[in-house]
């Protein structure tokens, strides 16, 4: 990769507020049928949210989202373990972009919209693409847990931050990773180089103690960055055509 990801504000946890879960009712009502040209009207709105480093036209932006929307339906029918391959792979092919390089800020959550219609972002920015695609893929939210971790596999032997996204398949199983840094879905258990810190989804917000067991902490809206995406892809509906 070359680079590393971002810090994620674990000190953010301090600031009080409300649950994201309408973000879900937001992407999960995605029509994927949408038609591209349906989304015309809205082509300056999009541009204005995608980082003026990359350069898209607002043809290319749709015709991105439009493949995106045309995945989501070629899978939508396979197995859980074939979507979570699926989606995994389909995303690992993105460009690893930083915060700095592409938003030039420190540590900003793209939503998955902003995602594909770039064609990039960081670790975070992937994973939490790859957790809404799976959900609006039908897979429940209480399978899918974003997670922060130290990833002790640097050629500097210092720690870097990084996210995953994890999936199990039941409440006992062990959660397998999908990870930017490996095509291969292996378990947590196998990642022996990634700490955990922190995980959350829509309902939930969890930290990790120094056996790996996972404490509930909250709701996910104790993290800032997780309600300015909310509120980002609150703007990301109307761009798109509602059943």
């Amino acid at each position: 990769m070359g680079e590393t990801c971002t810090s994620f504000g674990w000190s953010a946890l301090r600031y009080p507020g409300r649950t994201a879960v309408y973000v879900l009712v937001v992407l999960c009502a995605i029509s994927i049928s949408t038609n591209v040209h349906a989304l015309q009207a809205e082509d300056a709105a999009l541009i204005r949210r995608l980082p003026v480093t990359m350069k898209v036209t607002a043809h290319e932006a749709m015709t991105k989202i439009a493949r995106w929307q045309a995945f989501v339906q070629y899978v939508r029918q396979r197995s859980d373990t074939d979507k979570i391959a699926a989606v995994n792979d389909y995303f690992n092919r993105f460009h690893f972009v930083t915060d700095a390089t592409l938003w030039h800020q420190p540590d900003y959550w793209a939503t998955p919209l902003q995602v594909v219609a770039v064609g990039g972002g960081d670790c975070e920015d992937l994973a939490v693409a790859k957790y809404f695609t799976l959900r609006i893929l039908g897979i429940a939210d209480d399978r899918l847990r974003l997670i922060y971790v130290l990833n002790h596999d640097t050629p500097s032997g210092r720690p870097d931050p990084h996210m995953v996204l994890t999936y199990r398949a039941a409440e006992s199983a062990d959660r397998l990773v999908l990870d930017i840094l490996t095509s291969e879905i292996q378990n947590l258990a196998q990642r022996k180089a990634l700490e955990p810190v922190y995980g959350l989804n829509s309902t939930g917000l969890w930290y990790f103690d120094d056996n790996a067991r996972d404490i509930p902490a909250g709701n996910p809206a104790q993290l800032v960055q997780w309600r300015r995406l909310s509120e980002a892809m609150g703007r990301d509906s109307v761009l798109l055509q509602m059943p």
